[in-house]
């Protein structure tokens, strides 16, 4: 009888310990599906982090293209004579990559034909031959400072900073010098000229020469004034306010925006070729002015447009009211948004905008 209560207080316990082990196997389990989803979501959390790192650092180098490119334009720096760094393209300093013999270079004119490669820059190309990125882009068509270069394009490289120029019947090189504001003899030992004859249809190098803008033409007959060319590069801030966004890859433009709205003036003297109401692609209601010679403005998310195409505009006129319609963020969407086109490539309009 002792021995048969014996058995089933054993099978008893057996049962208590499959059942107790089953709950544990089970809480074990549990415990480690927790540790996965919290290792799960503490990456998740730091790819959030990292993502939102990148948007803001994004936002905050947008100046820093601005700035790069209006430095390369507007400043006078040497490459040929500096050894420093330079900005690229991304925003970072980088070491020029100096693949030809510096030397002295003031009494050469041979032009370099460079074809485009794979990868190439306007800055990279600019460091490799030492000269600036704007003295490729003066003496290449369809070049701009943040453009993609296309692939076995032939670029020419001069040997300095300046101008190619077609010489022209009766050209002589003092007249040549004062046309371009250079020294003459600058002009005549860069280009060995007085051991070279000149002839109409070669070309010279004019060193330290920049593109003159022809004078603006009034059409006889007419009543007003008809725009054909501005004098320079410098055009008038077409409105007030505090600029919320720089031209980069991704904007083309800057915005300037005022809560309290306000006029819209023309940049410079032109033709009204475009004013449209409507969504316009994002734009909203919008203008564009010829200003002859290639260079167009834009402007964007008006409330009101005051012309018509065909209509003159004289530079600082009333032209538009800023709004915000089109592709915007509602009552906080109220600014300009201002291109500048120049041979149909959109520019940064700090590099041709004056001081405010």
């Amino acid at each position: 009888m002792e021995k048969k209560v014996s058995v089933n207080i054993s099978a008893r316990t057996q049962r208590h310990a499959s059942i107790d082990f089953q709950y544990g196997f089970l809480a074990k389990q549990k415990k480690q599906e927790s540790r996965a989803f919290f290792r799960f979501s503490r990456k998740m959390f730091f790819v959030l982090i990292i993502f939102c790192f990148s948007y803001v650092s994004s936002l905050h180098l947008a100046p820093l293209y601005a700035e790069a490119e209006s430095f390369f334009m507007e400043t006078d720096f040497d490459f040929a004579s500096s050894d420093s760094f330079v900005l690229s393209e991304s925003g970072f300093v980088m070491k020029p990559v100096l693949q030809t013999e510096q030397g002295n270079r003031d009494t050469e004119y041979d032009i370099i034909e460079y074809t485009v490669d794979s990868g190439d820059t306007i800055y990279g190309i600019a460091a490799r031959f030492h000269i600036r990125p704007q003295t490729l882009i003066d003496n290449n068509e369809g070049l701009s400072l943040w453009g993609a270069l296309k692939v076995g394009k032939i670029l020419q490289v001069l040997p300095v900073d300046g101008l190619k120029y077609i010489l022209k019947e009766g050209d002589i090189p003092s007249a040549i010098a004062k046309k371009f504001r250079v020294k003459e003899e600058d002009l005549v030992r860069q280009n060995q000229l007085e051991e070279r004859q000149i002839i109409a249809g070669d070309y010279v190098i004019i060193p330290g020469g920049k593109k003159v803008a022809p004078a603006p033409v009034v059409r006889s007959g007419t009543s007003s004034a008809v725009y054909t060319g501005v004098r320079s590069n410098r055009l008038v801030w077409p409105a007030a306010g505090k600029i919320t966004q720089y031209f980069h890859r991704w904007h083309y433009a800057i915005d300037i925006a005022d809560r309290g709205k306000g006029p819209i003036n023309a940049a410079a003297n032109g033709i009204v070729v475009k004013a449209s109401y409507g969504w316009n692609g994002g734009y909203g209601n919008m203008m564009i002015i010829d200003h002859g010679n290639g260079l167009k403005t834009l402007y964007a998310h008006n409330q009101e447009l005051y012309f018509s195409v065909g209509d003159s505009v004289t530079q600082g006129e009333k032209i538009a009211w800023m709004g915000n319609s089109g592709r915007v963020r509602g009552v906080t969407g109220i600014h300009l948004h201002f291109e500048v086109i120049k041979n149909g490539y959109k520019k940064n309009p700090l590099a041709y905008l004056g001081t405010r």
